[in-house]
């Protein structure tokens, strides 16, 4: 009998655990339909799925694991998941935090208050809207933190704060969410101000009932209408008047540097057609650098010819604008993956903010 039982441990892993096993590969897979599915079915699998995600990690490091499969730690069910994800959250050299911290408050437990709270101020802005979540769904009938987010730094945070409130019966946050409606940001033919739009006008929608015929696809002057029976909805809910801000104008950029990161928040600078350097989203404020120094930029800038992108792109990567003669060209690279002029160009850029004065 002893020996049955040593040969059968010594078998491998049961068909059943082959077949999970095959599952999590397939959530690090390119093919974003295929990752979704397979990270589904590894989600549940409960505890099996988590041995399989253990059985991946001790073979190929946390560094391999994808967004779907940190999500499906999630929807595992067995406290040993939640246990893992916390250590995700705490390793800050992990590239999925927010990830992870996302999956942990999407059903918060009492005994996480403090984690959640620990990132509030944290520099990502994906790490405190995660933080966000979790504290308010934990918060009860006061919801003093996510009150205090209605003034975050970044407009992503503060609608993802109105919408929590309202989740919650609170109408506080209700004028951030009409100005959410208007949001623009377009960082070289990328529309930033998209998801704001989307999430402000699903919350508003959930909220009065109807969409007033609002789409985040359409202009500013398409949703006009809209945006204002939204603002007298509220003016009747609430007697408050929402004022529509008139439309920001925008500088015409010319050469632009992102750096996007989960783990250490994001940077994005832009030099204008006037020769000023801008840094933010959303509300982006002038940084004085001399001229010289960004004639450096733009000259490197122009003078590169390279491939659309670089190396394999998850949540970490940099993306160059304004390249090539013409200014028109651009490049995302993957950590590890930027060529040696890009690598060049992005010192100089990290030279300008700096040196520069906000």
């Amino acid at each position: 009998m002893l020996v049955t039982i040593l040969l059968l441990g010594m078998a491998g892993p049961s068909q059943d655990d082959a077949k999970v096993d095959k599952w999590v590969r397939d959530a690090t897979r390119k093919h974003p339909l295929i990752r979704i599915q397979a990270a589904k079915r590894v989600g549940r699998a409960g505890a099996k799925g988590l041995e399989a995600v253990q059985r991946f990690v001790a073979k190929e490091g946390r560094g391999k694991l994808s967004t779907p499969l940190v999500r499906a730690l999630g929807d595992m069910g067995v406290p040993a998941a939640r246990t893992f994800l916390r250590e995700l959250v705490e390793d800050d050299q992990f590239t999925w935090r927010p990830q992870a911290l996302t999956s942990l408050s999407e059903k918060p437990e009492a005994d996480e208050c403090d984690l959640f709270e620990k990132y509030l101020q944290h520099r990502s802005w994906l790490m405190r809207r995660a933080a966000l979540t979790g504290t308010a769904r934990l918060a009860g009938d006061e919801p003093k933190q996510v009150i205090a987010a209605l003034g975050d730094r970044d407009l992503r945070v503060r609608v993802h704060a109105a919408a929590l409130l309202l989740e919650s019966g609170k109408t506080g946050g209700l004028a951030q969410l009409v100005h959410g409606l208007d949001a623009e940001e377009v960082f070289f033919r990328d529309d930033l101000g998209y998801r704001v739009r989307l999430a402000a006008s699903k919350a508003l929608t959930k909220w009065a009932g109807k969409d007033y015929g609002y789409s985040p696809r359409q202009t500013r002057s398409e949703r006009t209408r809209a945006v204002q029976e939204f603002a007298a909805r509220v003016r009747k809910a609430t007697g408050v008047v929402v004022p529509r801000p008139a439309a920001a104008k925008r500088p015409g950029y010319v050469l632009g540097y992102e750096r996007r990161s989960c783990r250490d928040g994001d940077l994005y600078l832009r030099v204008d057609d006037k020769g000023k350097l801008w840094r933010g989203l959303f509300d982006p404020v002038v940084v004085t650098v001399s001229a010289n120094r960004l004639a450096m930029v733009r000259q490197n800038a122009r003078a590169i010819t390279t491939k659309r992108r670089h190396g394999r792109i998850e949540c970490d990567f940099v993306n160059f604008a304004g390249l090539g003669t013409d200014g028109a060209a651009s490049t995302r690279c993957a950590p590890g993956a930027i060529p040696e002029a890009l690598s060049q160009l992005e010192t100089l850029w990290q030279e300008a903010i700096k040196k520069g004065k906000q």
